[in-house]
């Protein structure tokens, strides 16, 4: 068992993953602090801070996947689970092939700081929509 296993094993004793309020506000937490560790590795003053962004980075992550996937779960119907399933992952990568080349751009004009830093900015839209599903619950 390694880290990320440790870190999905410590989440699962701690959230209620049946408890979908629990699952979104533990979403907008990680997302929060996504965009937290991008800026982070963006702004980092020496290697050793740099590293451990992307090691939070990673942790984040590991974590997000199966609160995300609980969610989706929790909110889809089972005759529609693998269209809805299916489609999220082709709007992800609609998502970053779009978003994708932007960002280089910027990395190639200005630097890859500012890079990271629009990157951050542009996963800033889903606190939006995490926040408004917790006021609705």
């Amino acid at each position: 068992m390694d880290w990320s296993d440790d870190a999905i094993h410590l989440a699962e004793k701690r959230l209620d993953m049946g408890n979908e309020r629990v699952v979104i506000v533990g979403m907008f937490v990680l997302t929060e602090l996504r965009i937290a560790a991008i800026l982070s590795f963006a702004f980092s003053p020496n290697f050793a801070w740099a590293i451990g962004s992307l090691l939070a980075l990673g942790v984040i992550g590991t974590l997000s996947g199966p609160i995300y996937d609980t969610w989706l779960n929790l909110n889809i119907e089972s005759k529609v689970h693998a269209t809805v399933l299916l489609m999220m992952s082709q709007s992800d990568a609609l998502g970053q092939t779009a978003g994708g080349p932007f960002v280089g751009w910027i990395g190639n004009r200005l630097s890859v700081r500012a890079s990271l830093v629009v990157a951050a900015v542009l996963l800033s839209p889903i606190l939006v929509v995490f926040g408004r599903v917790l006021r609705k619950r």
